[in-house]
């Protein structure tokens, strides 16, 4: 009797209790399917606070209104936005989008993400902080035993 209310008790904590640490992304390529039918190759970066996506050279993507990938920028409010050019595996680049992409920078377009990550870290925290502080009223009678 005693095992079974131990274990009543573990089942019930693990249930309860919330997760602490973020689970990182997949390590690995993942094959994506585009709604016209088509495959793209991603890397799934970030955890499940902040994840983004870059292609297998490690340009920024995300999808757009329709589902399809396209090479992404971080905007000044630190939002991933579509830059409007469609991404391809990159076997299957035409030289538009060769040319595009040497056109842009991803090492700063990945620092400006980052930079995003990190304020995005400081403010959680700071919000944590400020909800973990209990207060209570102390006017009115106290009443104990």
């Amino acid at each position: 009797m005693k095992y079974k209310s131990i274990l009543i008790l573990l089942s019930f904590l693990i249930a309860v209790c919330p997760k602490t640490n973020a689970e990182p992304a997949f390590p690995g390529p993942i094959n994506m399917h585009q709604p016209d039918g088509s495959s793209l190759t991603v890397l799934l970066k970030g955890d499940e606070f902040f994840a983004y996506n870059t292609t297998i050279d490690g340009y920024l993507i995300t999808q757009n209104q329709k589902g399809l990938f396209e090479y992404a920028n971080v905007d000044a409010e630190g939002k991933i936005v579509a830059m409007g050019v469609r991404v391809r595996n990159i076997n299957e680049r035409s030289a538009q989008e060769l040319q595009f992409i040497e056109s842009i920078s991803k090492e700063k377009i990945l620092q400006k993400l980052s930079e995003t990550f990190e304020s995005n870290i400081s403010k959680s925290a700071e919000v944590r902080a400020a909800s973990s502080v209990v207060t209570k009223s102390m006017t009115g009678n106290k009443r104990v035993l």
